[in-house]
């Protein structure tokens, strides 16, 4: 999922979408890229998850 804002573009995932989480069965969560639209630059990064029990 992609969110435009004026200058970002922000790149959404759920943790069960990425492969080295499901390996370790560790699928809450969800992280946020936002990347800069003139330099496709990655501007910073939000990981937000935990240990399924």
């Amino acid at each position: 999922m992609w969110i435009f804002l004026p200058f970002i573009w922000m790149a959404t995932r759920q943790m069960n979408q990425i492969s080295r989480t499901r390996e370790k069965d560790e699928t809450a969560g969800l992280v946020k890229i936002p990347v800069d639209m003139d330099t496709e630059e990655i501007v910073g990064a939000a990981i937000l998850g935990g240990r399924r029990r």
